[in-house]
């Protein structure tokens, strides 16, 4: 139930074209990628890449999904490890278990952010059992598939300062110096620190609307806010007896409080601080809130399902691009370009994907453009954009001759008059630039029900002709959700 749904995170494609790039020409400092990326890339995830890319070399989108099952396996056996060491035995271990795991779901798609939960609670694991001879090869896996490490380098250089001078231990003091020397052991050296933090402040300086970067709300993660409450609740009564593994509790759930990516730390964390209950209520209210998030999860996130998620990624969209020939620059939302990467290069560059830190200058020069039509026509030639492939963002309001009006995003920025709409499905649009290859078009555009009710009732389109273009799509297309979800709005 909580790793059995089908590949949908867009990053996932980028790893993997990455991993392919890295088996056949080595670790690239710049990106290959993106037509318009610029200055030095440093990806810590380079290992996750490579293993990722091999195993879909040999199993395709089963063996990925596999390894995920595996991955959330293996981190569900840490999680009762850690449980069994506070003293959790039995069924309410297994409803802890499913607690955390639950509010970790949102996280656990097969990408780096997977493997570094596996190595946060596995860090947890080691420094409870004392196995601290362990911490530094942790920390050198971990600096070479995830950027957090640095979380999880603070964390332990912490336990490790605390233990080394309660037991004036010369063993410790030699584990904790490794421990704090080994994050350089990668191909990017002192970089690899600096990334993540200009990535942050990148994030706050230029408003970046990334939706794992915001802060979690109750009515998407009810079961995370109940569970923060409950752990705040109980630190406060039991705050003269916390210990030094209880340590990560508070800054954890600070973090995950301020975005919804670091839940999942947070719920493993708890998993090795939360006493055992004396009572079954307890665990048949970690068992209720388990449920909770499940069921928001599948709502908000993915309910169960295999292979690709195709409502989601632009698998059709890339079929089409291939069949079609395009030629000239693309324009891409951010979102799709791990997947056309995966997909088209070499043939094609994306325009831009979704690493942040190699586009600052186009994030500047998109977010300026955006709100202003004539701007974005310029901005368009300025790149000299011949098609593109976006995702639906509904409506937004336009003032004109009319006063304010509500209009599909997709008409403000490719409108008919310069553009064609040559393909859509439920994931995106392609447009193509008018006077370039004479490809067939679909005239309705399907991004806003309202605004083809309203163009309707207007009388600039006939309600036959747009019923007939949708019952082609449903023909052509019959697994479309959104052409029937239109045909039933345009009665």
């Amino acid at each position: 139930m909580i790793a059995c749904f089908p590949l949908r995170s867009y990053d996932l494609f980028w790893h993997l074209a990455t991993g392919e790039y890295i088996l056949g020409h080595g670790i690239p400092r710049e990106d290959p990628f993106a037509a318009h990326s610029s200055g030095a890339w440093v990806n810590h995830a380079w290992g996750f890449d490579v293993a990722a890319r091999g195993v879909e070399a040999a199993g395709g989108v089963h063996g990925l999904i596999l390894l995920r099952l595996v991955l959330v396996a293996g981190l569900g056996w840490l999680v009762r490890r850690l449980l069994r060491l506070g003293g959790w035995e039995g069924w309410p271990a297994w409803a802890m278990v499913f607690l955390v795991l639950s509010l970790a779901r949102h996280r656990l798609d097969l990408r780096p952010d997977l493997l570094a939960h596996l190595w946060l609670a596995l860090l947890f694991l080691l420094l409870l059992e004392r196995r601290h001879a362990w911490v530094p090869v942790l920390m050198l896996v971990w600096v070479n598939t995830h950027a957090s490490f640095l979380m999880g380098w603070g964390l332990a250089l912490v336990f490790l300062a605390v233990e080394a001078w309660r037991g004036r231990s010369r063993r410790l003091g030699l584990v904790l110096g490794i421990t704090a020397l080994v994050p350089l052991v990668n191909p990017f050296g002192w970089r690899a620190f600096a990334a993540p933090l200009l990535l942050q402040a990148q994030v706050r300086t230029m408003g970046l609307v990334n939706p794992e970067w915001q802060a979690p709300s109750f009515a998407h993660f009810p079961a995370f806010f109940l569970v923060l409450a409950g752990a705040a609740a109980w630190m406060a009564v039991e705050r003269r007896s916390l210990k030094v593994e209880h340590a990560a509790l508070l800054p954890l759930a600070l973090m995950a409080a301020t975005s919804l990516r670091f839940i999942g730390f947070f719920a493993l964390a708890l998993s090795c601080a939360l006493p055992p209950p004396k009572r079954r209520w307890p665990a048949l209210v970690a068992a209720a809130l388990g449920l909770l998030a499940l069921g928001t999860g599948y709502r908000l996130y993915a309910p169960p399902g295999w292979g690709l998620d195709a409502s989601t990624l632009p698998v059709r969209e890339t079929a089409f691009i291939q069949r079609a020939g395009l030629e000239g620059p693309m324009f891409n939302s951010p979102g799709f370009g791990g997947y056309l990467i995966h997909a088209l290069y070499p043939r094609y560059r994306v325009f831009w994907d979704g690493r942040n830190e190699l586009f600052p200058e186009l994030l500047r020069e998109v977010r300026d453009a955006l709100p202003s039509a004539p701007e974005w026509r310029a901005f368009l030639d300025r790149y000299g954009i011949r098609w593109a492939v976006v995702r639906y963002q509904g409506e937004e309001t336009v003032v004109g001759p009319e006063g304010r009006r509500l209009r599909p995003w997709s008409v403000s920025h490719f409108p008919p008059d310069g553009w064609a709409l040559v393909f859509w499905d439920d994931a995106g649009m392609v447009f193509a630039q008018r006077g370039g290859a004479d490809l067939p078009e679909w005239t309705v555009n399907p991004e806003s029900a309202r605004w083809i009710r309203e163009e309707v009732s207007a009388g600039r389109r006939e309600r036959g002709e747009v019923r007939a273009e949708l019952e082609r799509k449903v023909r052509e297309d019959p697994a479309c959700r959104r052409a029937r979800a239109l045909l039933r709005a345009v009665p």
